[in-house]
């Protein structure tokens, strides 16, 4: 006999702040981080004609779902020029890679719902699929592994954020830590076994907002927190090799984190800057 069963709903509200997790991620709110564009490079853009609910992943194929960003702001990033922070310690690390969202809303209706998200590491960057994706569809990449989905079958989540906890498009709103071990659990899928393979993986974030309380203004944006790169051999003393092990890298201060930006190889300086956007 057969049996079905109705989508379990669950929201992690973070409209007072705080953090929670849904699966292997964690949800944090941000009130320290100043974003923008001009003070982070996004490498995924949400644009549109602003509708009531925006989609799309990171791609230098424009109008592909909500993805109407020049390519600096959308475009193919690797693992490797993320890399991964220690939320922990050096004894017991704690390895994440961490994005920020920033979203935009009038300040008389703050609310929006981050309903879906879901990252890939691939062989092939800048792909174009457009599916219509209902509750629990995956994306459908082409050389491809899974390593976090938010509406995980049968669990139908959503995060609800505050745009007005933080002083406009100039702050950031929320983090997305996703832990390392979910990334080593499906490298071999795309045959990425060495630190270089795994390096040189494309990452690809999808995400859907507004399902639940809609979009109403401006744009939504991700860009993530640079870190350390994965490494296969230890360091012998004084090694200068970037590819050998060096001790994981901590988080540091708010004001002093480097932000990924568009494209870039290395660090790119996040600039604070004055007023709101």
């Amino acid at each position: 006999m057969g049996a079905a069963f109705a989508a379990q709903a669950s929201t992690l509200d973070l409209t007072a702040g705080g953090s929670g997790s849904i699966g292997v991620a964690t949800f944090s709110t941000n009130t320290q981080q100043p974003t923008g564009t001009g003070v982070i490079d996004p490498f995924v853009q949400l644009g549109g004609p602003n509708p009531a609910v925006k989609q799309g992943y990171n791609t230098i194929f424009n109008n592909v779902y909500d993805n109407t960003a020049p390519d600096n702001w959308n475009h193919a990033i690797r693992v490797g020029n993320i890399g991964f922070i220690n939320l922990g310690t050096e004894e017991a690390p704690v390895m994440v890679m961490r994005f920020l969202l920033d979203i935009n809303q009038t300040g008389d209706n703050p609310l929006l719902t981050l309903d879906e998200v879901q990252l890939f590491v691939s062989t092939s960057p800048n792909q174009s699929i457009e599916p219509t994706l209902n509750t629990f569809d995956q994306l459908g990449l082409a050389n491809s592994a899974l390593v976090y989905q938010m509406d995980a079958d049968p669990n139908d989540n959503a995060v609800l954020m505050n745009y007005n906890l933080n002083s406009g498009s100039g702050s950031g709103d929320i983090y997305m830590d996703i832990p390392l071990s979910a990334f080593e659990l499906v490298f071999a899928q795309i045959g990425a076994t060495t630190a270089t393979e795994k390096n040189n993986a494309y990452i690809y974030l999808y995400s859907r907002m507004g399902e639940g309380e809609p979009n109403n203004d401006g744009f939504e944006e991700w860009a993530a927190f640079t870190g350390s790169r994965l490494t296969d051999d230890d360091c012998p003393p004084g090694s200068t090799d970037p590819d050998c092990v060096t001790p994981p890298q901590e988080i540091p201060e708010p004001a002093s984190i480097a932000i990924l930006g568009a494209g870039l190889l290395g660090m790119a300086i996040a600039r604070r800057r004055r007023g709101l956007m």
